[in-house]
Parts: structure tokens; sequence; C-alpha cells
């Protein structure tokens, strides 16, 4: 999220050694600059669709990502983006993976959700029930 976030926090999930994903919350001091933010990444997203390296010298990961996949986000909280950003596995096998990445916002509050996805089908999904868990906590008085 951007640097402008009033509040951030994350929390990580695993109830197998398959479940490996995140979840952050990130808090603006507005529901604008919450929508900007949601509405910059949903572009950004849509314009990354070639192979790409981060250009952070302190990530351990050095192969390349293969684009980014948008996907239909569920109809939950006053808006919604999810993704995959297709990785290269860096244990020399070069497979492919992808991150799944599902960002709703709720007013002035965007809940980020991140699995790291496998070659199994089955693993490839945010749990809906976690994401409606989040987002009925931050309708919440």
């Amino acid at each position: 999220m951007p640097e402008q976030t009033h509040a951030w926090a994350k929390q990580r999930y695993a109830k197998t050694l398959r479940d490996r994903f995140t979840v952050s919350l990130a808090s603006y001091t507005s529901e604008k600059e919450a929508a900007a933010a949601v509405s910059k990444l949903k572009s950004a997203a849509a314009a990354c669709t070639s192979s790409f390296r981060i250009a952070n010298k302190k990530a351990h990961y050095s192969n390349p990502y293969k684009g980014v996949k948008t996907k239909a986000a569920p109809q939950q909280g006053d808006q919604a983006l999810a993704y995959d950003l297709r990785a290269v596995a860096d244990d020399g096998s070069h497979r492919e993976f992808p991150l799944l990445h599902l960002y709703v916002r709720v007013r002035n509050v965007v809940a980020t959700f991140v699995r790291v996805g496998t070659d199994q089908p089955e693993d490839n999904r945010i749990p809906p029930d976690l994401v409606t868990a989040q987002v009925n906590k931050l309708h919440a008085p």
C-alpha cells in the first residue's frame, strides 16, 4: 500500500503446510485516499502484463515475475480488486506459480489478502470465509 497510510497491521495464517497467506489492513485518513489507493492498484495491475523484476537489492528473489492477470473480485466492501502475480520458482525448477492478491476497501480501510499459490489448483484461492469475516469486522461500528 502507498506510504500515506495512517496505520497498518499484518497477520500470517497457516492451517496446513500448504497454507501460506497473509492479511494486512491499511487505514487511510479519508475514504477518498483509500479509494484512490485501490484505483491506482487497479490501473497498475491492468498495465502490468509482461515480465518484470523487482528493483530491490535487498530482495532475495531474483527470478522474473511473468506479469499480472486480473481476476473477478468478490462483491464485498465499497471497492474490490483481485489479481494473480505469476512468479517463477527460485529453486532451480523454474516452475511458475501464482501469488494471489485480493484488496477490499471498506470506508477508509483497505484489507489486503495475499496467498502463495502452488501447482495444485485447489490451493490457488483465498478462503472466501476469511474475506467475509474480515469485511464484516470492518463494517462493524
